[in-house]
C-alpha cells in the first residue's frame, strides 16, 4: 500500500509514507486512492531532451488530481509541487525541456520525477 496521509500540527507539517510505488515507460498503472489522501509513485527520466507525459483517468468515483515533484525527496502536493493538473475529471501533464522548473534544474529533464495523485474523495484511476 502506497498511501500517504498529511497532518499540519500549528508551523509543522508531516507526511507518512509507507512505500512509493516505481512506474515503468508506456505501462498504464490502476489503482486506488482513498479520501483526501495522496498515493506516490516515481519515475527516472534518462535522456535531457525527452517529453514527460502523465495522463490520469478516473474509472469511478471521485476526481483525482496530479502533481509532479522533479525530485526524489520532496514529495508533491497541492501546496507545493513543481507541475500540476487539477481539471474535473481526467487530468494531462506534458513536461517539456522548455517548462522553467526543468530549466532551472542542473540535471534538466533527467533524474528522479515523484508524481502524487491525490484523491478529494475515494476513487479507482488509470495512470499512465
Amino acid at each position: 500500500d502506497t498511501s500517504v496521509g498529511i497532518f499540519n500540527l500549528s508551523e509543522f507539517t508531516i507526511v507518512a509514507t509507507s512505500g512509493i510505488r516505481q512506474l515503468i515507460d508506456g505501462h498504464t498503472v490502476v489503482d486506488r486512492v482513498g479520501e483526501k489522501v495522496y498515493k506516490y509513485y516515481k519515475f527516472r527520466v534518462t535522456c535531457s531532451k525527452c517529453v514527460l507525459s502523465i495522463s490520469l483517468a478516473p474509472l469511478s468515483g471521485g476526481d483525482p488530481d496530479l502533481f509532479v515533484n522533479h525530485a526524489l525527496f520532496r514529495l508533491p502536493t497541492s501546496a507545493s509541487a513543481d507541475f500540476q493538473a487539477t481539471s474535473y475529471r481526467g487530468d494531462f501533464l506534458q513536461i517539456t525541456p522548455k517548462d522553467e522548473a526543468i530549466k532551472s534544474n542542473p540535471r534538466g529533464m533527467m533524474g528522479p520525477y515523484i508524481i502524487g495523485v491525490y484523491g478529494s474523495q475515494n476513487c479507482t484511476y488509470s495512470l499512465t
